[in-house]
């Protein structure tokens, strides 16, 4: 069943993604530019989110469009310290990549990566800079 959302910044309702209560797995359907840098990581709204929890769903699946696929639990998404932020399409809970199991991952941050390398140069900006590895303390 689709599950839908209103976008504060869109001012129309979209769709935020499938869920099949048979499975308990909601699959949200994303582009490399949802990745949110900042979080590192992608987002649901929090209305989508308390929906799903009150319709007993368990696993969430992120497919980003010719990349990879996330895996998470629910639960994941609800831990206290995954904090609810507004960006201007309403309040969303951003889970970090790194707290989702993924498949292709790899592939697409090389392909990512090699994208930004060629626009960088054609732009003509100076390949980044290699910076030492920082130190852990642990």
């Amino acid at each position: 069943m689709k599950i839908e959302t209103f976008d504060l910044r869109l001012n129309r309702t979209v769709c935020a993604g499938d869920y099949n209560a048979g499975t308990g797995t909601f699959v949200k359907r994303v582009g490399p530019r949802h990745f949110m840098r900042m979080m590192g990581g992608y987002g649901i709204q929090e209305e989508v989110v308390r929906r799903l929890a009150a319709e007993g769903c368990k696993r969430v699946v992120i497919k980003v469009r010719g990349g990879a696929t996330y895996h998470s639990g629910l639960a994941a998404w609800l831990a206290p310290d995954i904090k609810v932020r507004d960006f201007g399409h309403g309040p969303q809970r951003f889970l970090p990549v790194a707290r989702m199991s993924a498949a292709g991952a790899v592939v697409d941050i090389a392909a990512r990566h090699a994208a930004n390398l060629e626009r960088r140069e054609a732009a003509g900006v100076p390949p980044p800079v290699d910076l030492p590895q920082q130190k852990t303390l642990f």
